[in-house]
């Protein structure tokens, strides 16, 4: 368990003195659960948020949780908090070197598929890795609008004319190799991969990085170790993002 502290000034907010008395509780159980990550990106049931909350399941589907967008988001089963560090900031305004990492670390586990959701659903671009703030840094500083131009290494999700996703096409040359790693993805996760074309340009952006299929491979089962990858499935878009992290 992990203490963390609300700033006051949640109460005073202006957007939050309209809320009536149960959304504002709901939203500090999102802000304070026990299944909440320092980057306000997190999983969690319905099923759980109704029991420990004490709120009628139907309640928060049909109207509670849609009445705290856009400050809460609840997509597939993923809270997402856009004003997370701001809701949390000492009254000083400032984060410390260890909120900082807390939150790195929180936002390199959230799967790519519920990166693309959030961005989807927020119409906002979520930075993948923090902005390093000075002691000095401002809370409006750190809000999400002014993360959206941190580097993001999450494949676009674009739509035709009709809304449909447009999958890009596979790359020239090197194309059987790609076939080949995403065999091997399949056959150690046990899990089939449903759009090998997207597959096939995380592979292709780890070629340009000179990242070799031997590596990528090597990081692909030592990520496979891992409690949270065993759970939630690993993908190569993880995998060649987590060299992003580590360099």
């Amino acid at each position: 368990m992990t203490m963390r502290s609300i700033d006051s000034r949640f109460w005073s907010d202006g957007w939050v003195r309209k809320l009536n008395a149960l959304d504002r509780y709901l939203l500090l159980y999102l802000l304070t659960n026990d299944h909440s990550t320092w980057c306000g990106v997190y999983e969690l049931d319905i099923a759980m948020m109704a029991f420990e909350s004490g709120i009628d399941r139907e309640d928060l589907e049909r109207a509670m949780l849609p009445r705290l967008a856009p400050k809460a988001i609840y997509v597939d089963g993923w809270v997402y908090i856009p004003n997370w560090i701001k809701y949390h900031l000492s009254t000083s305004g400032t984060v410390s070197p260890q909120h900082q990492k807390g939150f790195d670390t929180a936002w390199a586990a959230v799967p790519e598929r519920i990166r693309l959701k959030i961005k989807e659903v927020a119409g906002k671009v979520y930075p993948i890795q923090g902005v390093s703030p000075s002691a000095s840094a401002s809370a409006s500083a750190l809000t999400t609008d002014s993360l959206r131009s941190s580097e993001v290494s999450v494949v676009e999700t674009k739509l035709d004319r009709y809304g449909n996703e447009i999958v890009p096409k596979e790359p020239k040359g090197g194309t059987k190799a790609y076939a080949d790693m995403c065999d091997w993805l399949e056959k150690t996760t046990g899990v089939k991969i449903v759009n090998r074309a997207k597959q096939y340009a995380h592979l292709a952006k780890a070629k340009k990085a000179d990242i070799s299929p031997t590596r990528l491979k090597n990081r692909a089962t030592e990520l496979l170790e891992e409690p949270w990858y065993q759970a939630h499935g690993l993908d190569w878009g993880s995998v060649v993002s987590s060299f992003d992290k580590r360099a």
